[in-house]
């Protein structure tokens, strides 16, 4: 990308200096002019120099520039007594014209000079009075030729800038790819489609992107806009085709549609789909701009999906590893996670940990079978879910033991919280055409050690005081009155 932004400085630094050379060497062809004239053509050979120079440093042209050139066309011309050596750097000029503007300018800044170089040949024959030499003859010869120069230098213009372009395309494709790489969360996915998008805009002058994604509810959104008038939210579904290829509906009677939500934009419209289904792009613009940008959109599209692909799986992975397959609450590796990351805050508010283990699930388990077991366990885990909070954690730590993390919850008010719990889970269930009935025997603790261990088996003590009083119980952890808490792994216990 770099590199040919350098190449095309580099092409229009060397059409300067031919220019500027072709200016000094038709100093020569002022000899045999009047002092007057030598003086007046070598200013207008020094002011046309200047208005090159500018135009190179400031990358910049426009009218007030051509119609500069044309009056300096005209004062050289008329001085020089060989008028035919304006085209020594006219040549050149439209050379270094061509990486200019559009096709259409770079026309028009010859028709500038060619019509300057006509009204030279009249003002010539003034200066020159009783001078004859065919004038005009020598100009309109040159003139088709210049023609001719100018549509192909123009022509050569517009494919280095389009190389450039390309070039600059798969510069932001490279980098998203870099950027891309162990992304593995959504929004961070979507915001670098985003900028990418953006970025091969900015580098594709005239091109139009409206990124669309499928929703859960199958209907197309849009999530970004770049280079359009308008900012829809959505996409009717009729007019996005499964297939890649043109959105005809544009020049059709149910194009207004389109129109209705793209604006009154112009242009060739093309549908380019995410794999999968996903979604897509609408790239619009004119046909030659769509045929350059199609390919490196369609990169875009395929590196995104792959990107989205691959934080589902993670995703996927991350829920598979932190959540019980049985219940769908989160497992034992998870709950630890959060209580450790609860002990690591600097300042943290007072937080509870609940340990709860079922009383006479054996029982349930084995007079009724492990499917009925299953059951069981799957209907305690939503009355659990059902009586927390959204900001406590339910977890089922293995067997018939479930624990609850309480955030912002004093040790008192956690109490209170599991004696509810072991209403709600002692009332009676049906199982399998059988009514069956299972009881909880809850620990409490505040999570207010040191560190994981300590605060786990703080718990795993209250709850074992617990079971020790009887069924439906429930204990708080008092080290006054109960063991301290030493390392170790929770039981697991069943009654």
């Amino acid at each position: 990308m770099e590199r040919e932004s350098v190449l095309v400085r580099r092409v229009r630094r060397l059409l300067l200096h031919l220019a500027l050379i072709s200016l000094v060497l038709s100093l020569p062809a002022l000899h045999g002019a009047a002092p007057a004239l030598l003086v007046v053509g070598t200013a207008c050979l020094a002011s046309f120099a200047a208005s090159l120079t500018w135009r190179y440093r400031t990358n910049r042209s426009g009218v007030v520039f051509t119609v500069f050139d044309a009056v300096a066309i005209i004062g050289y011309a008329s001085c020089t007594p060989t008028p035919a050596a304006t085209f020594g750097f006219l040549f050149p000029a439209v050379w270094f014209r061509a990486l200019e503007g559009t096709r259409g300018g770079q026309l028009a800044y010859w028709a500038s000079l060619s019509t300057a170089l006509l009204v030279s040949v009249p003002v010539w024959h003034a200066v020159h009075e009783g001078v004859s030499t065919d004038t005009l003859g020598f100009l309109m010869g040159g003139l088709p030729l210049s023609l001719l120069t100018t549509i192909a230098a123009g022509r050569l213009g517009q494919e280095l800038r389009a190389r450039e372009q390309a070039q600059q395309r798969d510069g932001v494709l490279a980098e998203l790819g870099t950027r891309l790489l162990g992304v593995t969360d959504r929004a961070t996915v979507l915001v670098l489609a985003r900028e990418a998008t953006r970025a091969l805009c900015r580098v594709t002058p005239q091109l139009q992107v409206l990124t669309v994604l499928t929703n859960g509810a199958g209907k197309p959104e849009v999530v970004s806009r770049d280079g359009l008038p308008c900012s829809p939210s959505a996409l009717p579904v009729a007019l996005l085709p499964a297939a890649a290829g043109p959105l005809s509906a544009w020049h059709q009677p149910g194009g207004q549609e389109l129109r209705r939500v793209l604006g009154p934009v112009e242009g060739t419209w093309m549908w380019l789909p995410f794999p999968e289904g996903r979604g897509g792009m609408v790239l619009g613009g004119p046909q030659t701009v769509l045929a350059d940008a199609v390919v490196s959109a369609q990169s875009l599209l395929n590196q995104v999906a792959l990107a989205l692909r691959s934080s589902e799986q993670h995703t996927s992975l991350v829920a598979r590893a932190t959540t019980d397959s049985l219940t769908g609450l989160a497992n034992r590796a998870a709950f630890e996670a959060e209580v450790a990351t609860m002990l690591a805050r600097p300042a943290r508010a007072e937080t509870a940990v609940l340990f709860v283990d079922l009383d006479d699930f054996k029982y349930v388990n084995d007079s009724l079978g492990h499917a009925a077991g299953d059951e069981l366990l799957q209907v305690i885990a939503q009355r659990l879910r059902a009586t927390a909070r959204d900001e406590d954690l339910c977890a089922r730590l293995g067997g018939d033991e479930f624990a609850v993390l309480l955030p912002n919850t004093p040790v008192g008010a956690a109490a209170t919280f599991a004696e509810r719990v072991v209403q709600v889970l002692s009332d009676p269930i049906r199982l399998s055409g059988h009514h069956a009935r299972v009881g909880a025997s809850i620990g409490v603790t505040a999570l207010d050690t040191h560190s994981l261990e300590e605060a786990m088996s703080c718990a795993d003590i209250a709850m074992y005081a617990s079971k020790s009083r009887g069924k439906n119980q429930v204990s708080t952890y008092d080290p006054a009155t109960m063991p301290s808490p030493a390392p170790h792994a929770m039981g697991t216990g069943e009654a």
